[in-house]
């Protein structure tokens, strides 16, 4: 078993290297395709989650979950500056709310099937099987997603005006001084703030809780598997009610972004 200040280290350097990797990763996923942006992160972090189960020593799961950190960095950047591509402006709110709902409700059952699986199967396994599920995903992905609605086989006219009618124009890459009106933002600012306030939570739920309920608590692995899901699955709830509740964003109920939507996925 780690040792708990071992067990701290290895989520500090796992969640250093995301955060380091986070804004270069996101202005990829901005300026280039992020169809294949998004397949090269999760090819790489499902390649390390099997990888993971295959280290040999402390030191060498440190290597694997530095890089892990680093390939799954920029997807949810990634992912937004899809959806602004793939839905009106009115409909962003909606559409995120699911995307975060699917977030939270893939970390409520990951500690369950993650006790259920190392109970039967032992963990190297389980990280291999994880990985695998990552790798057959990116299979049907890439056959399925196109950058742009127009191209998609499946997308007919009306569905394309109705996209088109409700965009926001997007700034061209490469303007001068796109930097500074970023991080001259309030509202960048204001998310800023509140995902930093909200990451020691979420952390915790995502990565110490089901130990905590274990060393804490007496609980087994399968009961601490069982109760982690509780918090994140609510989390779900609140992401899509939220996206309900504000289909346009906050801004588009306020008008407190201004008018031009141009950072605004």
């Amino acid at each position: 078993m780690i040792a708990q200040g071992d067990f701290l280290f290895y989520h500090e350097l796992n969640a250093l290297s995301y955060g380091v990797f986070e804004m270069p990763m996101g202005w990829a996923g901005d300026r280039f395709s992020q169809g294949k942006i998004l397949a090269r992160i999760v090819g790489s972090w499902s390649l390390f989650t099997i990888a993971t189960g295959l280290v040999s020593s402390f030191y060498s799961l440190l290597a694997v979950r530095f890089a892990f950190g680093a390939a799954e960095a920029g997807a949810f950047p990634t992912m937004a500056r899809a959806l602004a591509r793939w839905f009106p402006s009115t409909e962003r709110g909606r559409a995120n709310g699911v995307m975060w709902m699917g977030a939270r409700l893939g970390g409520a059952l990951a500690p369950l099937a993650a006790a259920s699986l190392i109970a039967n199967v032992g963990w190297r396994r389980s990280f291999a099987l994880f990985g695998a599920i990552g790798l057959v995903w990116l299979i049907f992905f890439r056959k399925v997603y196109r950058d742009d609605p127009a191209a998609h086989p499946d997308v007919n006219a009306a569905e394309l005006a109705h996209i088109q009618a409700g965009q926001r124009p997007m700034r061209a890459h490469g303007q001068a001084g796109a930097w500074q009106r970023i991080f001259r933002s309030p509202n960048m600012w204001a998310l800023f703030a509140m995902y930093f306030s909200t990451a020691y939570g979420f952390w915790f739920l995502i990565s110490w809780l089901p130990t905590y309920l274990m060393r804490e608590h007496g609980q087994s692995l399968v009961q601490s598997g069982l109760y982690s899901t509780f918090p994140l699955a609510l989390g779900a709830i609140a992401c899509l009610v939220g996206g309900a509740c504000f289909p346009t964003g906050w801004c588009g109920v306020s008008g407190a972004c201004g008018g031009d939507g141009g950072w605004s996925a």
